[in-house]
């Protein structure tokens, strides 16, 4: 009995055992080419992704047979890298410690160790040696441009005196920058303040602080024209390098000060003035996108005049001085030039020099345009404040000043100044720095010598409504 039971139970035991063979040989040669599928697709898709890779990396070896045929051992690929990893650069803002120096490849400029050695990788050697070379080529890449922009950062951060160290005070004596002495060269080198030798004068009457009538004790301690009794007669900050890097401060300081002295004479009546700059560098025929004299301005306005913004637009270039361009508007088929558009001219214009002449001229007038020998740490560091460095340079850049004041905490006096390096720039596009009073009377060695050479011009708002 038990015999029989044991022989039945084997008997079922093979049989499940034979089921479970024939079912897996019915349903294996599914899976198995389901598997082999995958596999094959999986294997394709990453064969596919190396290759594009690797055609990036190798890319720039293209173009490199003439060089091998001049035997030159180093070749400089900087375009053609930019064509491939142009969108991942180190900026200040990522100099963060934990940034992965492989993962982000921020080179502008890669030498390849050899022509041959790189033409031969394109040509379908194994890759991996170049493959190493140059992750530990962006690796040392990124490590020293992380450090740069590090730097860089702590460089832009004020650092007050020990003497004002409880109000918002810019002392850059003692202040460290490596692009200092680079700086200072350019600015000398590449000046947007380029004179022409010239003495800009036209004058047919005293200015009103001249006459016998006139008192300084009526100068007031602090003066701004951007606010008299609570009225704005200034107009904002101009990039003179928007939408392209343009020489033209000499323009900008120059119609911003002009600018705001036709608003004043107008009574900040309706329409405001914003004249045009586009005018000067298009018409003017002595000055450019390479610098000028900003008395060009002022002869340019007294002879021809000027447009305003709404007629020429700022471009930034050097452009061509024709009917459209000085005025003129489009439709979606056709461009045309205006002929009934307003001229802005000036009366007399001169040049002033000297605390109290600019104090009288801005307070009787309006701003006035003014010089400085604009330095690396003015350009760079600036963030805020009230600006003193100790330093002699050439007049290289043109502003606008438009009042003064005082501070209350260490009776320190400061002119009110409108740069043209845009709102991001200093105190919103604005700056201060300390007059000729400053310790002790020496203030014009510490204020990038601003008293030295300022002009003023008059507007004829005779023609205007």
């Amino acid at each position: 009995m038990n015999s029989t039971r044991q022989a039945t139970k084997m008997s079922h035991d093979r049989a499940c055992f034979l089921f479970l063979i024939l079912f897996a040989c019915a349903t294996l040669p599914f899976e198995c080419e389901a598997h082999i599928r995958n596999r094959s697709l999986k294997r394709i898709l990453e064969w596919k992704k190396r290759d594009e890779n690797f055609r990036r990396i190798t890319a720039v070896a293209k173009p490199l047979s003439f060089v091998v045929e001049k035997n030159v051992d180093e070749v400089n690929v900087e375009q053609k890298m930019e064509h491939i990893i142009e969108a991942n650069t180190i900026n200040a803002d990522d100099s963060n410690e934990d940034v992965d120096l492989i993962s982000v490849v921020p080179m502008r400029k890669i030498r390849l160790p050899t022509a041959h050695h790189a033409i031969r990788q394109h040509r379908g050697g194994n890759d991996k040696e170049f493959r190493k070379w140059l992750t530990v080529k962006i690796a040392k890449i990124n490590k020293k441009r992380l450090h740069q922009a590090r730097r860089a950062k702590l460089n832009r951060k004020p650092v007050p005196t020990g003497k004002l160290d409880e109000q918002k005070w810019w002392d850059a004596d003692g202040q460290s920058n490596d692009e200092e002495t680079w700086a200072n060269r350019r600015y000398l080198r590449e000046p947007c303040l380029v004179k022409s030798g010239k003495l800009y004068e036209h004058r047919t009457y005293p200015r009103p602080w001249e006459l016998e009538d006139f008192d300084d004790t009526q100068l007031p301690e602090e003066f701004d024209w951007r606010n008299v009794s609570g009225v704005n007669y200034c107009s904002p900050t101009r990039n003179q390098h928007i939408p392209v890097y343009c020489g033209s401060c000499w323009v900008f300081g120059g119609t911003g000060a002009l600018t705001d002295r036709f608003n004043i004479a107008r009574g900040n009546k309706w329409p405001m003035t914003f004249l045009s700059p586009q005018e000067i560098i298009d018409c003017g025929g002595k000055g450019n996108c390479q610098g000028g004299d900003v008395g060009d301005v002022f002869e340019y306005a007294n002879t021809h005049g000027l447009v305003d913004e709404g007629c020429n637009n700022y471009r930034a270039t050097n452009g061509v001085c024709d009917p459209f361009h000085r005025c003129g508007s489009c439709w979606p088929d056709s461009c045309f030039s205006i002929q009934n558009y307003t001229r802005y001219y000036v009366k007399d214009y001169g040049k002033l020099t000297g605390r109290l002449n600019m104090m009288r001229e801005i307070y009787t007038s309006g701003p006035i345009a003014c010089s400085i020998g604009c330095t690396a740490k003015f350009d760079l560091n600036y963030t805020g404040g009230i600006y003193a460095e100790k330093i002699q340079v050439p007049m290289n850049h043109i502003v606008s000043v438009t009042g003064w004041g005082i501070d209350r905490k260490t009776n320190i006096e400061y002119w009110i100044v409108r740069n043209s390096w845009g709102e991001p720039w200093g105190e919103r596009g604005w700056f201060r720095i300390v007059t000729s009073l400053f310790r002790g009377g020496t203030g014009n060695d510490f204020n990038l010598g601003i008293e030295s050479e300022c002009y003023f011009a008059d507007p004829d708002v005779s023609n205007l409504d």
